[in-house]
């Protein structure tokens, strides 16, 4: 699957107030799933939450009308993951406050971006793909079963 494709699928099923002028909502859910696949003890869990990180990244992208693979290429130049997570609420509270700007969305991306390559991206790219490709079938099977809102993965 290629990260076009996957951003367009997810896209499909981004069903949240005020879509495509709203950062708030995918960041913070980033902030979360990155957190979730943070704590995940066993390989099944972390690639179940490296799946919903890659969908927030995937909104984010969406919402500051970036594709995500232009903006996966170029991580936050540190290797502290407090720090990425503050800059990216920092950049999102700012967008939202004051307007956005080249150098804010340079953040934004860059944060996403580091977060990308931490959670999502495997050992091989066959890997990344099949994480991908069941995110999308998970969520697709949540949307046509009318459950895609809600809390909980197995819903």
């Amino acid at each position: 699957m290629q990260l076009i494709e996957y951003q367009t699928a997810s896209r499909e099923t981004a069903l949240y107030p005020d879509r495509d002028s709203n950062l708030w909502y995918p960041a913070l859910g980033l902030i979360g799933e990155y957190h979730e696949w943070q704590m995940a003890t066993d390989d099944t869990n972390r690639r179940k939450e490296a799946g919903d990180v890659a969908w927030y990244c995937a909104q984010i992208c969406s919402e500051l009308k970036e594709d995500l693979e232009t903006a996966i290429a170029h991580p936050h130049p540190t290797h502290n993951s407090a720090l990425v997570l503050m800059t990216l609420a920092e950049g999102v509270k700012k967008w939202h406050r004051d307007g956005g700007d080249a150098q804010k969305r340079q953040n934004i991306l860059a944060s996403v971006a580091w977060i990308w390559q931490t959670a999502v991206q495997q050992a091989t790219e066959a890997e990344t793909t099949a994480l991908l490709e069941g995110n999308i079938q998970k969520l697709r099977d949540r949307k046509d079963r009318g459950v895609l809102q809600g809390s909980g993965d197995n819903r």
